[in-house]
């Protein structure tokens, strides 16, 4: 673990991981999911689309803190802001639909809750009591539009910062 040890900014705290998909590369945001795979156990991740549904929400481990391609080390935060959290503003069920819009989100201290289908996080409600991951700024209205030519995702996804504590 890296822990921040004087200073006057924000503390944070990271913890190395392995990138255990067998192809997929895990983007910065992303959350991750321990894999328990027998080898690299508490270090090899996953992404929840990956994970076994028991692990998706009992064995998440932190926020990415870059990204790793198959087999890599590298490192996610576990605790403190996260200026790169991966948020769904947007769905369509196909790639040729248009994107629908979204209203701005205005309250910050929201519950951000793990998207296993989009690998990514959706804002919910209020948090009432602590909680994993909470929005830690406003984000603006999106106007939605047209399918862009070679386009192929059926989620738009934007990096937001969040207040990450996973650590148990």
């Amino acid at each position: 673990m890296n822990f921040k040890r004087v200073g006057d900014k924000a503390e944070k705290i990271f913890i190395p991981v392995k990138n255990d998909e067998p192809s997929a590369t895990i983007k910065i945001g992303s959350p991750i999911v321990f894999s328990f795979d027998g080898t690299d156990d508490g270090v090899a991740v996953v992404l929840p689309s990956t994970a076994v549904a028991a692990m998706q929400a009992a064995a998440s481990v932190g926020i990415m803190a870059g990204d790793i391609t198959p087999g890599v080390t590298g490192q996610a935060q576990v605790y403190g802001l996260c200026l790169s959290t991966r948020v769904v503003r947007a769905t369509r069920a196909l790639p040729t639909d248009p994107w629908p819009a979204a209203a701005a989100v205005t309250a910050k201290g929201l519950q951000l809750t793990m998207d296993v289908v989009n690998n990514a996080f959706t804002v919910g409600a209020a948090a009432t009591g602590k909680v994993s991951v909470l929005l830690a700024q406003q984000i603006p209205a999106y106007a939605g539009g047209p399918a862009a030519v070679g386009d192929t995702s059926l989620a738009l996804i934007v990096l937001v910062k969040s207040f990450v504590r996973m650590l148990g």
